[in-house]
This record gives C-alpha cells, structure tokens and sequence, in this order.
C-alpha cells in the first residue's frame, strides 16, 4: 500500500505540472495570436497599397514634341556648309542697317574707333573654366540661366585668353560654330549658351517660357547665345546668326551697347530660318557679343549656325 505522503506529492506535482502547461500554452498562444494579427495588418496594408490607382499614362505626346513637330521641317545643322562670303555679304544687304555699314566700307569707310577688344575674357569662359570638364562630347543641356553649356570638352585644354596674337591676314579669317560643334582653337572662337536646351537634332532653342536668365542684365534677363572670339586684326568683319524667325538684339561685350536689333516678325518676311546679319568694325583682340531674342507671336525660336568673317 502506497503511503498517503507519496500519493499527495504525486498530486501536487501533476497539479504544478499541469499549471506551468497551462502558462506555456498561454505564452504560446499569445505570441500565436500577435503574429496572426501582424500578418493579417501587413496583409491589409499590401491589399491597400495595391488598391491605390496607378499614375495614368500619357494620352498624347510632350508639348516639347508637339512643338518641334508644328515647326517647319529641320536639317540637323552639322549638315548644314559654312556660308559662303558671297552668302554673308547677300544676308547683310538685305538688312538696312547692315547694308549701310558695307557700302561706305565699300567706299573705304572706317569708324572713328573700332569696338574696342575686351581687357578680360567673358564672364561665360572665366565660369566655364571653374567648372569640372564635361563627361564627353555630345549633346548638352542648359535647363536654367545659371547653368552655361558648352559641349566641347576639348576646349579647357586650350581655353587660355590673352595669349600672344596668332599671325593672321585679316582676309584669312572665317569661322562658323554650331551648338554641336561651338569651339575652335584656330581661329580661336567658342560659342556659350544661357537659359537654352540643346535638343539632339542640334539646335538650341531659345526657351522664354521655361528658362529665364535673372542676372542676366546684358542680354535683359532672356536666354542667349555668347559668341567668344579673338579677331586677327582691325577691320570690318560680318557676323550672321541663323536663327528662326523673331525679334532679336545683339549686345558688345557684356557691358557694352545693344549694336543690332532685327525684326523678322512681319508678315512679309519670306524667311522660316532668318539671317541675323550685322557688319562691325572690330578692333584686334578678344571680342565677345551675346544674342537673344524677344517673345512674339512666333514659336521659340531655334539657334543653327553663327558664322563671322572678315571684309574685304
């Protein structure tokens, strides 16, 4: 017969053992239960998530495309000759003001001073310079005033103004530089852009609406197009922008006077891409001119080709 003593710690032990299971089971299903609950919250933030609506997709094209393709037909403009002098001389006698500076040069005519070279290098080539190289050649963009585009990488290897004069005859000198192709170092030419976009076809288009210039005073805060260039000799010398059609101003020098304004917004002007063409008499060194345009009632104008070449 088993004593009374032994059978009550029997009991008690089951009792005690039965209880801890209980507190287990308790723990587990508690921690069971928690999870549970997390799934099932993750699981209804996923259904949630999902059930937002998906951004929409386009139902046309950008207005950029839609505006380059109501323009006239383009001709990427690294396809484009060089004009010829006989060109450049046609395109400054059909400009007034032009036309009036080539006949007395025709007569011998000179200034009674030249626009004078600059005594330091623009303002555009001395940022450049601060800048880190590009990542190679190719197209640039310049979406806002305050950030100069320039795409040829090569040029911070020479882009040193003010070194000794180049021996040069004055008839020898010619130059053209596309968006694309916008230095030179002989002749020594770049050409600078502010507030414009460089569009893969190789025009920069002057963006009035979505680019502005705020400090840009010298060019009346409007996106432009800065032409850099060490002139040989004293002389006369054509400058052309070609340009689509417009309203446009050409300023010396960034502290300098507004020496040309165009205005091909008529309706008899035959052109689609115009000739901005002027006539200066240039003494030798370092000149810089900037050139934008003003809005119209025309589409933003495009920038192809700035060529300048000495007379006679």
């Amino acid at each position: 017969m088993v004593p009374k003593r032994h059978v009550l710690t029997g009991v008690l032990l089951v009792v005690i053992i039965a209880g801890l299971g209980g507190l287990l089971m308790f723990h587990w299903d508690g921690r069971s239960i928690a999870s549970s609950q997390g799934n099932d919250t993750q699981s209804e933030a996923s259904l949630i998530q999902l059930a937002k609506p998906l951004r929409p997709a386009a139902v046309g094209e950008s207005p950029e495309a839609s505006q380059l393709k109501s323009q006239p037909p383009r001709v990427n403009p690294e396809t484009l000759p060089p004009p010829s002098k006989a060109e450049l001389l046609d395109a400054c006698a059909k400009q007034p003001s032009c036309r009036k500076k080539l006949e007395g040069a025709q007569k011998g005519q000179k200034p009674s001073s030249p626009l004078p070279a600059a005594t330091t290098e623009s303002p555009e080539a001395s940022q450049f310079k601060k800048q880190p190289p590009p990542l190679g050649p190719g197209p640039a963009l310049a979406p806002r005033s305050e950030h100069l585009s320039h795409t040829d990488s090569s040029l911070l290897s020479w882009l040193t103004p003010f070194l000794p004069a180049v021996a040069q005859a004055q008839t020898g000198f010619s130059v053209t530089l596309t968006p694309k192709n916008s230095a030179t170092s002989t002749p020594f030419a770049a050409l600078y852009f502010g507030g414009v976009t460089l569009w893969p076809i190789g025009f920069v288009s002057l963006d009035w609406n979505k680019f502005g210039c705020g400090p840009c005073t010298y060019s009346e805060n409007k996106p432009y197009v800065h032409l850099y260039v060490k002139v040989p000799s004293t002389g006369w010398y054509i400058i052309n922008i070609r340009a689509d059609k417009s309203i446009a101003k050409l300023r010396h020098l960034n502290n300098g006077p507004i020496i040309e304004t165009w205005d091909f917004t008529g309706a008899a002007t035959p052109c689609e891409t115009c000739d901005y063409a002027t006539m200066e008499y240039l003494a030798a060194g370092y000149q810089w001119f900037y050139f934008w345009a003003l809005p119209s009632s025309f589409y933003t104008p495009f920038v192809q080709q700035v060529s300048m070449q000495s007379y006679p």
